[in-house]
């Protein structure tokens, strides 16, 4: 514990060095009603490396990392994944994140075999249209994440010499991707002019059996069982306000969806 603690301390003080240049990076984000920016880089062993522009959540965070919510994977995929948080009632982490008025967020991420990265955006909990920010703008978010991590890439590198580390990281369970804990969730669906929100799994089924994909061929791929993924097709058609699983796949085909 005390090593870890150490690891800790050093990592916190490269954070709070980089505070400054991370708050005048993410300047441009003002004027969309952005105004916080984070970035993580997060190893399987657990450790980590950590960019935000606010001295007092750079504490905040290295004093609760064992209370962040796993996001690792088993499988890995270089695309970028998009998650709006929160969607249902605020507790833990980011209960706790509304005092340094983080709050209506906006995380893209990419996963790879060994880590993850993930660029976070945010705004005060008053700011609840900085959502529609978020959908018109996911283009623009993402070449920021990257020209981010080309400006940065110097910086990181040295940061993951002195990483943070997690005391307790289970990167294997899926409740972070579920929905949870704080919904981790794609973009929504837009039904009789609502959004309409699936699960990281629902939205997996959803598209694997628009692809033309069997249950039994669904289970395999997604390593489930063929029950489980009946109940999350049922779960999307519940959630669409549909009744056959044709009427579930033309709404995935009419709207826009990123791949998996």
């Amino acid at each position: 514990m005390s090593e870890n603690f150490e690891k800790n301390k050093i990592a916190l003080q490269f954070t709070k060095q980089h505070v400054e240049s991370m708050r005048n990076f993410s300047q441009m984000l003002l004027g969309c009603g952005i105004k916080h920016f984070h970035y993580n880089k997060v190893f399987k062993d657990g450790r980590y490396v950590h960019f935000v522009d606010d001295e007092e959540y750079a504490e905040f965070f290295t004093n609760e990392i064992d209370d962040v919510p796993a996001v690792f994977e088993n499988a890995y995929h270089q695309n970028f994944r998009e998650f709006i948080w929160p969607q249902k009632k605020l507790e833990g982490f980011l209960l706790k994140l509304q005092n340094y008025k983080i709050c209506n967020g906006f995380s893209l991420a990419r996963f790879y075999e060994n880590y993850y990265e993930a660029w976070s955006f945010s705004t005060d909990s008053e700011n609840t249209d900085i959502i529609n920010t978020y959908v018109n703008k996911i283009d623009e978010l993402k070449c920021f994440s990257v020209y981010f991590n080309n400006i940065f890439a110097s910086v990181v590198k040295e940061a993951e010499k002195t990483p943070g580390q997690f005391k307790n990281y289970n990167f294997a369970h899926q409740n972070y991707w579920e929905g949870a804990n704080t919904s981790a969730l794609n973009l929504p669906f837009v039904v009789n002019e609502q959004p309409v929100y699936l699960t990281f799994r629902e939205l997996g089924c959803l598209q694997l059996v628009s692809e033309g994909l069997s249950m039994k061929e669904i289970a395999k791929k997604l390593n489930l069982s063929s029950r489980t993924v009946e109940f999350y097709l049922n779960n999307v058609k519940q959630k669409l306000s549909v009744t056959t699983k044709s009427k579930a796949i033309s709404i995935y085909n009419s709207q826009k969806r990123l791949k998996w």
